[in-house]
């Protein structure tokens, strides 16, 4: 992998946070959905709720994922069912934050999915003979459209990442990158019980 070069200049810098209210706090062209009735677009057994009027914090994007997927029917349905190399691709400025990755042979990667509608409780997904909270889901659709992937580190040039393991569309926001600990984020023996009694 890439040596991550120090950034002497490095320097911290003014940004802009996302607004923590209205349209920026809201995925692309989901602004309109939030105020759809409940009955708009849901597959049968479905239920949406009302969003709340406000958000409670903001965030950073701190750079954006390029994936060969145009399309949510493109992308995988699990990462790691995919060989593909994807790039991420962090703003300049977090440059120095990179520093030490370049030992780590896996990342979590956590993303923003914002083309997923968000006013879900429950869900059919098409994989899926029953429905589920979405709590009980990994659907990108969710009040908060945090996503996160276990990824193999294959380099690091500059402000670029090259990862083996993603499962989002190009030009997906980025919302942090740690690195991944099998001692402490492995747990071999965890149960989703329904996932492993499920009806196909």
């Amino acid at each position: 992998m890439g040596a991550v070069p120090e950034d002497p200049t490095a320097k911290a810098l003014p940004v802009t946070a996302l607004a923590a209210v209205g349209a920026a706090c809201q995925p692309a062209g989901m602004s309109g959905r939030a105020k759809r009735t409940a009955g708009a677009d849901l597959r049968e057994g479905e239920i949406a709720v009302e969003l709340p009027a406000g958000a409670d914090a903001s965030l950073y994007f701190i750079g954006r994922i390029h994936t060969p997927w145009r399309s949510r029917d493109d992308c995988p349905k699990n990462g790691r069912e995919s060989d593909a190399v994807c790039t991420i691709e962090l703003d300049p400025r977090w440059i120095a934050g990179l520093q030490g990755l370049e030992t780590v042979s896996h990342v979590l990667v956590l993303y923003w999915m914002d083309r997923a509608r968000r006013d879900l409780v429950v869900q059919a997904p098409r994989h899926y003979a029953e429905r589920r909270g979405t709590f009980a889901l990994r659907s990108p659709v969710r009040p908060n459209p945090i996503a996160a992937a276990v990824t193999r580190l294959v380099g690091i040039e500059g402000n670029k990442l090259s990862v083996v393991g993603l499962d989002c569309m190009d030009n997906t926001p980025l919302l942090d990158i740690k690195p991944y600990f099998a001692s402490t984020d492995s747990v071999p023996d965890a149960i989703v019980g329904w996932h492993a009694t499920r009806k196909r």
